[in-house]
């Protein structure tokens, strides 16, 4: 998909992901090995979906701190072969004073080798099929290479220990339904926040990469193409929204037992619970796992308050007050 250019903080650094590709282009044979030896089972997963902005993050690094298997920011560095990123980071490195668990992050982007990481190359690979938005439809759905996919997350499953839980917010948020179908033994915890504190780092987030209200950052809902043409706090509330009513939709067609419910205010007072909700959900699917909350706060500060100007704050609530109205019955 096309993305703005982003502002020199943000920039991706070309010479070192055309590095990369060559040397997976050498690993893949190896991941091919791999995905064969452990295609076979059928894995306990952790999904955390939601919108951006809506702590998505923070929920996945406390998975992470807390003893699940993840993907991380070195793992991520081979997206066309993560069997082998996860063997390499299993066999080889050893803990250091970067696994400690930071709890920051930045746009969704953490620091640190043994950080989560949202795999988003990966996932472009199954879902990103040429379209304009992160929201297949049925058609566009029926072109994923379902078998090659229910492999590789199994082999990874079975290379990163159970269970394996992965943040995607862009992706795996609206193919919810598809996911669980694909995963029988998946959970997925759902991340919500109100919509005005979501408008609002959305907004921060566009002008931090891009430096420009006007510039579209992060999910792209099936009326991307209706909301281009819109003024910046127009196109902000409708994805909030839109974004909104199309997870909902998925996560109808979802056994409930699957879903756990995370909202920013939950996560920020009670950091365990979360944990401790979907464990339960897990065993419920007869997965066991025993999370380790020592590393865990009692509780995060919340940043749920005012951080731009009077105007900027003022164009996104009566957005989101027009698209509300739009939208209910």
């Amino acid at each position: 998909m096309f993305e703005p250019a982003r502002q020199a903080a943000f920039a991706k650094d070309a010479e070192n992901e055309s590095a990369l590709v060559d040397l997976q282009r050498q690993l893949a044979p190896v991941h091919a090995q791999l995905v064969a030896l452990h295609a076979h089972a059928e894995p306990p997963l952790v999904f955390v979906i939601g919108m951006a902005r809506s702590g998505t993050t923070l929920v996945s690094q406390l998975f992470a701190a807390c003893g699940f298997a993840y993907t991380s920011n070195f793992v991520a560095r081979f997206w066309q072969v993560p069997t082998v990123g996860v063997l390499i980071e299993k066999l080889a490195l050893k803990p250091g004073p970067d696994t400690a668990p930071s709890f920051l992050s930045t746009h969704g982007v953490t620091a640190g080798w043994a950080e989560p990481h949202e795999f988003g190359y990966f996932w472009n690979r199954w879902f990103d099929l040429g379209q304009d938005s992160h929201q297949l439809d049925s058609a566009t759905l029926a072109r994923v290479d379902v078998r090659a996919l229910k492999r590789e997350l199994a082999a990874l499953q079975a290379i990163a220990g159970p269970p394996l839980m992965f943040k995607n917010n862009t992706w795996c948020s609206l193919q919810a339904r598809f996911l669980a179908a694909l995963c029988p033994r998946a959970i997925f915890v759902v991340c919500r926040r109100q919509p005005q504190w979501i408008a609002q780092s959305l907004l921060q987030a566009r002008m931090a990469r891009y430096g420009s209200r006007e510039s579209w950052w992060s999910i792209r809902p099936a009326t991307y193409a209706t909301l281009q043409p819109l003024p910046w706090a127009e196109q902000i509330a409708r994805q909030v929204v839109d974004f909104d009513l199309a997870m909902n939709l998925e996560l109808q067609q979802i056994d409930s037992a699957r879903i756990v419910e995370a909202s920013y205010e939950d996560v920020c007072a009670n950091p365990a619970r979360i944990v401790a909700l979907s464990s339960e959900a897990l065993r419920r699917l007869d997965s066991i796992h025993t999370p380790d909350f020592s590393a865990l706060p009692p509780s995060f500060a919340s940043s749920d308050h005012q951080q731009v100007s009077n105007e900027d704050w003022r164009a996104l609530r009566e957005a989101l007050a027009r698209t509300k109205n739009q939208r209910d019955p």
